[in-house]
């Protein structure tokens, strides 16, 4: 499916279907197979479909239950659904087609407010309860199917993207600065804000309930933190149980229609994908039976970031069919154009989005592309913001402190000591004095040099840093999977990972470290599994270091520049001291900046947030001009 959208008028108007219509236009091309709207009274409902299963084909949304009290839209994909379907029936629960949709309905018929936690996949929905009067919405604990609302004084609005919510009338676009201001200093905390005042999120692993009269009610029915152990079993037995679960996460996202591509980039987790689906072959779709794996890799020949040499090798392994392809840098004027159809600043030159813009093959049938977004926090849970609230202290430091030293010769002293302050001293120091520490940093005299003072007042940036997420997630991962939607979005795909399957990610949570990193090896289960199967490419097995894609941000700054159009002195609305911005790209369009990434992402951030509010500015103008 490719996105839902809703209206619920909680004073009783009626819903116009010119309404629906606005909002299914604002995400257009999320519907390339068709859209369907529903209108009963004073709520509206909207599907945007994109097959990306063989069942999809065969939904109808919004989808009705037998007794027509309920109505469903679902924007998603189950996995394990013959666990689910026996699972049902046992119940004594009759689904009357194998869709998906109908799954997720008859889940709630069963199991009420408890269903999330009883799906496995990826998904975002909406269910109306025409008896009791009330929309139920929830996310699944990955958060890879965005699901944006308003809540306003006489309206409730939801959409797959941000824009869909914009376009209805008496939905505010005033700027959230506190938010921005996070974006700006690349230090992310909220999971459930926009860069929009009046438009929020439904965090991942989050449930929703709204009535016509009072606030949506949000909770969480998924807590990392809270989850009790996964069974790793044996020692002896662990490299057999993660290789069972590595396979069902592949094999359940084979489940496709049409053709089915995979990213390969050479690296540890694209490769081991690659492996593990071509044992799976016969359980895959017709094209991957016939013809073998697809894959599709980006090369960058001459350059230290080409990685073609283990592309080709996994390739000859396994018997892909590669497609490779060099990205080119966009135009400042495209990066306008995707800045105004999305609403929210443009993503970094190396985004899938971008780098796939010129190469990827829009007409050949491809809808699903299967990557290894995801290996890393899954396997090295200590470096990301549940560092020392899922692993205990000691154990995280410990091999953080490994790693640390193991590192030393292969990174930039001055980041490798960073690292190892962050995850091998850090996860020590207890829990009130690391807060004094945060709260000195963060009002401290000068510590955001390029940001206005006015701003940073004004947006309560100081506290804002020192808040912790909720629930064990990531701000920067739940926001980078939301970018990577907009890669279907503006090319027909759906994207699938293994490595946020809920089942896997929880049994390498359970393990001790040293299953994960020691020294200099990282990801030791996996290499551990992959060791197992001959055709694995030893080249592979024996990497330890990551490509580093700097130079797709020099192209675009150079690029910027040759047009004159980096060199503004942009100021992000007086958010940005005046010339910071023109002294951070004439700095990035070095040869080599590697070892700049401190301020890379920050940099490119204010040139992004310059590019975006110009046409935020003009849509709002249009807007109020309009009839």
């Amino acid at each position: 499916m490719g996105g839902i959208a809703g209206i619920l008028f909680t004073d009783g108007s009626p819903v116009a279907p010119a309404l629906l219509d606005r909002m299914a236009e604002a995400m257009h091309p999320r519907g390339p197979d068709g859209r369907r709207k529903l209108i009963e009274g004073s709520l509206g409902l909207l599907s945007l479909e994109l097959h990306t299963t063989p069942e999809a084909a065969a939904e109808v949304q919004p989808l009705r239950d037998p007794a027509n009290r309920i109505l469903l839209v679902w924007d998603g994909r189950l996995d394990h659904r013959e666990e689910l379907s026996r699972a049902l029936r046992q119940h004594g629960a009759a689904p009357r087609d194998k869709t998906d949709a109908e799954l997720v309905l008859q889940s709630w018929l069963l199991w009420g407010h408890a269903a999330p936690d009883r799906l496995r996949g990826d998904f975002a929905y909406a269910l109306w309860d025409r008896d009791r009067e009330e929309l139920h919405c929830a996310r699944d604990p990955a958060g890879l199917r965005p699901f944006y609302y308003h809540r306003g004084d006489a309206a409730f609005v939801f959409a797959t993207e941000p824009a869909a919510v914009l376009a209805v009338p008496g939905v505010s676009e005033a700027l959230n600065e506190g938010l921005l201001a996070e974006y700006l200093v690349d230090s992310l905390r909220s999971v459930d804000e926009t860069l929009y005042s009046s438009v929020r999120r439904l965090p991942p692993g989050h449930r929703m309930l709204v009535r016509r009269d009072g606030p949506a009610r949000v909770e969480a029915y998924y807590n990392l933190l809270e989850r009790p152990p996964a069974d790793t079993g044996e020692r002896t037995g662990r490299v057999e149980h993660f290789a069972a679960l590595f396979e069902q996460a592949v094999h359940s996202r084979m489940r496709a229609q049409g053709r089915l591509a995979f990213d390969l980039s050479g690296g540890l987790d694209s490769s081991a994908i690659v492996a593990t689906a071509t044992g799976l072959r016969g359980g895959g779709p017709p094209s991957v039976q016939e013809r073998g794996l697809d894959t599709f890799s980006l090369v960058f020949p001459g350059e230290s970031c080409d990685e073609t040499r283990f592309i080709e090798a996994v390739e000859h392994a396994f018997g892909c069919r590669g497609h490779h392809s060099s990205p080119e840098p966009l135009p400042r004027n495209l990066w306008r154009e995707i800045a105004r159809a999305t609403r929210l600043p443009p993503p970094p030159p190396n985004s899938s989005l971008i780098t796939r813009w010129n190469s990827w093959p829009r007409q050949d049938g491809w809808r699903v592309l299967i990557t290894g977004v995801g290996g890393d926090e899954c396997f090295l849970p200590w470096r990301s913001p549940m560092e020392g609230q899922v692993q205990k202290p000691a154990r995280a430091a410990a091999a953080a402190w490994k790693a640390a030293l193991g590192l030393w010769k292969q990174k930039p002293r001055r980041q490798t000591f960073r690292a190892f302050l962050r995850d091998g001293i850090l996860p020590w120091v207890p829990a009130p004095c690391l807060s004094a520490i945060r709260s000195w940093r963060a009002r401290r005299p000068g510590r955001w040099p390029w940001l206005d003072p006015a701003f940073v007042r004004r947006s309560a940036l100081a506290d804002r840093v020192r808040a912790t997420p909720p629930c064990g997630l990531d701000p920067w991962s739940v926001a980078a999977l939301e970018l990577e939607d907009f890669h279907r979005r503006w090319l027909h795909l759906e994207l699938r990972s293994p490595f946020l399957d809920r089942d896997l990610r929880e049994f390498c949570l359970a393990l001790p470290p040293h299953y994960l990193e020691t020294g200099t090896e990282s990801k030791i289960l996996l290499r551990q599994a992959l060791r197992k199967n001959p055709k694995f490419p030893p080249e592979i097995l024996a990497r330890r270091d990551k490509a580093e894609f700097s130079l797709l941000f020099r192209q675009t700054w150079d690029l910027h520049q040759g047009s004159g159009d980096s060199g503004q002195d942009w100021t992000a609305g007086r958010r940005l001291r005046p010339g910071v911005l023109k002294h951070w790209t004439a700095a990035l369009s070095q040869k080599d900046i590697s070892n700049s990434v401190e301020f890379l992402w920050t940099a490119w951030h204010g040139y992004a947030v310059n590019l975006w509010l110009p046409g935020a500015a003009d849509l709002r103008a249009a807007r109020r001009s309009a009839p």
